[in-house]
């Protein structure tokens, strides 16, 4: 993530959470049940996605990782 970024990352969210909230009123109980369940979906994506790409980049120790135990 570039260093200019890391400052904006808090107010974005916050705007974002705000036009979320105010579209998810405006659509109704069942349309805004379905777009928080999508931003959650997103919001926890993002962050698994980082750790795979970086779990490709830079791969565990194979010596300090196990098979499981049906592999000989």
């Amino acid at each position: 993530m570039p260093k200019w970024l890391a400052p904006w990352l808090l107010p974005i969210a916050l705007l974002v959470a705000v036009g979320i909230g105010v579209l998810a009123g405006s659509i109704g109980t069942s349309g805004s049940t379905v777009l928080w369940v999508l931003f959650w979906l997103v919001l926890a994506g993002g962050p698994i996605r980082l750790r795979l790409q970086y779990l490709k980049k830079n791969p565990p120790d194979p010596e300090l990782t196990h098979k499981p135990f049906w592999r000989f």
